[in-house]
Formats: C-alpha cells, structure tokens, sequence
C-alpha cells in the first residue's frame, strides 16, 4: 500500500463506530488521509510504553477520532504513521526476522520504532501488524 486505506483500516480492525466516524469526516471536511493517520497514530499509541493502560486500542482510536477528527495521538506516533505502509510494513518484518538495524536506514523514524516497539512482545507485535496490514 502507497497509503493508508480507511476503509480497510476500519474493516480489519472491526470498528464498530466506523459509520459514525465516516459521518464526522463529512460533517467537517477533515481529509480521509488525515483521518487514517490519525487512526494507525492512536493505534501506536495504545500498543506504545506510552499506553500500557490502554486496554483497547482500537475503541481509543475511534473514541479519539470522534473527539477530534483530524487529530492523532501526537509527536513520535503521528511520525510514524505518516510513513508509507509499505515502509512501516518494512520495519515490522525486519524487526520479526531480527535484522531492523541491519536492514532499515538509519532514520529518526526507525529510532522512533525501536524506543517504542523493540521491546513489545511478539504476540502484542504481531496483533498491531495484523490490524495495520492484515493477516499475515
């Protein structure tokens, strides 16, 4: 993906108020690619050190959206999601095989990776890889 695809986003990750988010949008003309940024950032947030009290990051993300359309979760998490999926997707599978800082360029963004999400289980990695790419 060249882009985050709302649509996707919200079928893959079962958003219950996607309708209403989706009903947000037009109500105040936010961007849909401002939207789905704002999405995968909270998403970030809630898998982070930053939201270990976060019990679902999925309802934070819609409840967050619906709160303020065009706003993610802020700094280093609205970074990364400004990456293209496919190089996001890249760090991911990297850091699975154990070769991100051999691999991926040596950018603020893979540093924001590896503070965030280095240390995160293998089984919390893999459930945020799975909601932000798929089944894999």
């Amino acid at each position: 993906m060249a882009y985050w695809d709302f649509n996707f986003l919200m079928r893959n990750n079962t958003v219950a108020k996607a309708s209403d988010i989706c009903r947000r949008q037009k109500e105040t003309g936010a961007s849909i690619e401002n939207l789905s940024q704002g999405f995968v950032s909270w998403l970030f947030y809630g898998y982070s050190p930053s939201g270990q009290r976060v019990e679902d990051p999925v309802a934070l993300a819609a409840k967050r959206l619906l709160q303020n359309i065009s706003t993610g979760a802020g700094g280093d998490f609205d970074r990364l999601a400004q990456l293209r999926p496919f190089e996001l997707k890249a760090f991911f599978d990297w850091d699975f095989e154990g070769s991100l800082l051999l691999n991926a360029p040596d950018t603020t963004e893979r540093d924001i990776y590896l503070v965030n999400f280095k240390d995160l289980s293998k089984p919390k990695k893999r459930k945020l890889y799975r909601r932000l790419f798929g089944a894999s």
